[in-house]
């Protein structure tokens, strides 16, 4: 159980943060990893005082920009390596507010291609061993990586993918992203994690092209973002040598040599 007093010390962060945004209309996380408040909010089974959402008064009144900065900046991105990559943003996505908020807004797929078409090139891929989503604010390498990531599975999600693969730049965009992450000499979790949301939408867009084989059950489709295996498949793995990524990123250079 949490002590009285310290509730109290949590509550009035919460309440000062929203009184800042009120005083320059920016809303912080006020309590994150690393701090002693963060401690007291967490028991074993879970959050027992949720900082990790944005306030309900002002949610609705956060531009575009500023929900996906706090999407970025979510202590919850912490967890994006204790699940499959595509279960964190699937779980992510419908559970905090804030990207309930945006993807619900028009025109949500161009402002999310935009952003993610301005990260550069070479900044795909982190030059750091950790995942550290609060440097938000001096564009570290960490971040750029973090938010280069997060937005391949925010668009590779239900909700946008269809709208998203229209996009030509964004496929070579997403082309070039993966050869840079495969070519990074780190090999570190947000590497790893990476590669997992390069792998959401090329895996589903090769399987809708018909090179790749894809498992249906009673009709409907079983993991959609994930590479299976069939014997055709591990017999080509086999022999070439490739690593299951470095085929997938040939597979999908061909592709889009070949459509556009």
């Amino acid at each position: 159980m949490i002590e009285s007093d310290s509730v109290k010390r949590v509550e009035q962060m919460m309440d000062q943060a929203l009184a800042q945004y009120y005083e320059t209309g920016e809303y912080h996380y006020p309590i994150v990893p690393g701090m002693e408040e963060w401690t007291m909010t967490q028991d074993r089974t879970g959050v027992v005082i949720d900082v990790i959402s944005i306030p309900e008064a002002i949610v609705q009144e956060l531009s575009n920009k500023q929900l996906l900065r706090l999407t970025v900046e979510n202590p919850n991105v912490y967890l994006a390596n204790a699940y499959p990559f595509h279960v964190f943003v699937q779980r992510f996505s419908t559970q905090f507010n804030g990207l309930q908020v945006l993807l619900t807004r028009d025109g949500v797929v161009p402002f999310l291609l935009d952003e993610y078409l301005s990260i550069p090139i070479d900044r795909a891929a982190s030059d750091r061993d950790h995942m550290s989503p609060f440097e938000g604010r001096n564009q570290s390498a960490s971040y750029l990586n973090i938010r280069n990531f997060l937005l391949e599975g925010l668009l590779a999600i239900d909700e946008t993918y269809a709208a998203a693969i229209l996009d030509q730049r964004f496929l070579q965009n997403v082309a070039e992203k993966y050869e840079v992450k495969l070519n990074s000499p780190e090999n570190s979790e947000s590497r790893l994690i990476s590669l997992e949301a390069s792998r959401m939408i090329v895996v589903p867009t090769l399987k809708q092209a018909g090179l790749l084989p894809i498992e249906v059950k009673d009709g409907q489709e079983r993991y959609p973002y994930e590479l299976i295996i069939d014997d055709a498949l591990y017999e080509t793995l086999s022999m070439s040598n490739y690593s299951e990524d470095e085929y997938l990123l040939d597979l999908f250079t061909q592709w889009l040599a070949a459509a556009y």
